[in-house]
């Protein structure tokens, strides 16, 4: 009996230290499987801190992949609770990389920029600053206009505002109150100078003195950001009117509710001689534009074809603070 029990405990000892073999080489390949990826964010910049209205934002931040393996990202960019861009990132074990957005500052005020877990901001404090100089009242020889006022409006400020409206209030030789014109243009840069022409069809006669008023939104508005000007054109139909129109490409992955284009045509020697705007609401992702802008006579007063060069402009609709034109 003895041999008998001495076999069955070597069997079982032999069945014991494989057992320990196998639970050790189980740790030992639990040890050696890599970490699952890991890409954390950090570094958020912002250049410049306290940018003018209007110009471009650039913030970025550093992605380093702490894991073992490789992986995938999206990161969203947002301002003011807004979503306005995304991007996706890869990375191998111990990678790094820097991710960019640019954000254009439409208002003056405080951003608030928020990249994935990180957030940072912004101060725009500049703002535009609209006069108005050089009036007189002229008569003119049109079925449009008899009468009307010239005035140099000029933007002395140090950021564009978005539309001004100008008004001109007639008198005749008693003092009495005939009526009112009013003209807008959709946009002053800054150091721009609008050369403006407010018209009447009253008879010459009957206009012997005027008032000007006027307001201005005091910013131009944000630029969407992945809508693009892909090309513009002036086009000069007859004495009486011109169409400016544009195509807009659209790389954008969200819908935006709503969106403002506006043209503005010049003089040979630069000065801002008429202008115009409209809205399309409810632009779809990836949906590519056309709008078109009908300049007439009755809006910029006998200078058709005095234009030379037009510019074309793309902001969201946003509700503007207005400020009186000191005069």
């Amino acid at each position: 009996f003895s041999g008998c029990v001495e076999d069955e405990t070597e069997q079982k000892s032999a069945e014991a230290d494989n057992n320990e073999t196998s639970e050790s080489t189980e740790e030992s390949e639990s040890d050696s499987q890599p970490e699952p990826a890991n890409l954390v964010l950090e570094n958020i910049s912002i250049d410049p801190s306290e940018p003018n209205v209007g110009d471009e934002v650039n913030i970025s931040v550093v992605v380093k992949n702490t894991g073992g393996e490789s992986g995938f990202r999206t990161i969203d960019f947002q301002v003011n609770g807004d979503l306005e861009g995304t991007k996706e990132v890869e990375l191998k074990p111990g990678g790094t990389t820097t991710v960019e957005f640019s954000f254009t500052a439409g208002n003056t005020g405080s951003y608030e920029v928020t990249i994935g877990d990180l957030q940072g901001g912004f101060e725009v404090t500049a703002s535009p600053e609209i006069t108005i100089s050089d009036q007189k009242l002229s008569t003119a020889d049109s079925v449009f206009h008899n009468s009307y006022v010239e005035a140099v409006v000029e933007n002395v400020g140090n950021a564009a505002c978005g539309s001004i409206e100008i008004t001109a209030r007639w008198f005749d030789d008693s003092g009495s109150f005939v009526g009112e014109s009013t003209t807008r243009l959709p946009s002053l840069g800054v150091g721009e100078v609008w050369a403006a022409k407010i018209g009447t069809s009253r008879e010459k006669g009957e206009i012997s003195d005027y008032e000007l008023s006027g307001e201005y939104d005091i910013s131009l508005g944000t630029r969407p950001s992945k809508l693009s000007v892909e090309g513009s054109n002036f086009n000069v139909e007859n004495e009486n009117s011109g169409t400016i129109t544009s195509e807009i490409n659209n790389t954008r992955e969200e819908e935006l509710f709503m969106a403002t284009f506006s043209g503005k045509i010049y003089d040979d020697s630069g000065r801002v001689i008429g202008g115009r705007s409209t809205r399309e609401s409810d632009i779809s992702p990836g949906e590519d534009l056309f709008f078109e802008l009908s300049l007439s006579r009755t809006r910029i007063v006998h200078r058709i074809t005095d234009a030379t060069d037009h510019e074309v402009l793309v902001t969201k609709s946003e509700n503007n603070e207005t400020r009186q034109i000191q005069q």
